[in-house]
């Protein structure tokens, strides 16, 4: 994960994309949660009729669809925070292994953020904005600048390890003794 000791640019980067947005995450989660003993699915609902009335941006209309859809009901809501703080979670821990150096937060960034590409095709195709085009274009670009530096500093830590020869208590002699075969 180093150059000299040092990490990356683009790894810095992404630490701190994946630090913010695991932040954000949480935090909205924890809102919610606060917010939940006062009537959250009630509030959301109400929040989106007035917003699909006076919406004029696509993205807000899109917004007011949802939450129609999905946060009438408080299973629907109860979903959503769910996915919102396992997403949240697993971008922190995403962002903590990397920034430590951790190899292995590598592949889990490539895996992670690879699983959801063809998802984020999918809704691309279905819905084309370059909102979701930039997405799509930031998490792939992500998927392999990651994928490439795991890949060569795996190569660089198999060729740094020399090759083990065998000892000579190791390799098996003809005069062993037979009874010890068993």
């Amino acid at each position: 994960m180093t150059d000299s000791g040092r990490t990356s640019a683009g790894v810095r980067a992404i630490v701190l994309y994946k630090t913010v947005k695991s932040i954000v995450e949480l935090a909205v989660l924890a809102l919610a949660l606060a917010l939940w003993p006062f009537g959250l699915p009630v509030m959301l609902h109400q929040f989106a009729l007035g917003l699909h009335q006076h919406a004029a941006h696509g993205w807000a209309v899109s917004l007011a669809s949802w939450l129609e859809q999905d946060a009438t009901t408080a299973r629907g809501v109860e979903l959503s925070l769910m996915a919102l703080g396992a997403d949240g979670a697993l971008t922190g821990i995403e962002a903590w292994a990397l920034g430590r150096g951790h190899g292995w937060g590598l592949w889990l960034v490539v895996l992670a953020t690879g699983a959801l590409l063809p998802f984020e095709v999918y809704e691309l195709v279905q819905s084309p904005r370059a909102s979701r085009a930039l997405l799509l274009t930031a998490n792939a670009g992500i998927v392999a600048y990651l994928a490439r530096r795991a890949r060569h500093e795996g190569d660089a830590q198999a060729s740094a390890v020399p090759a083990r020869s065998p000892e000579a208590g190791d390799r098996p002699t003809d005069n062993a003794d037979p009874a010890s075969k068993n």
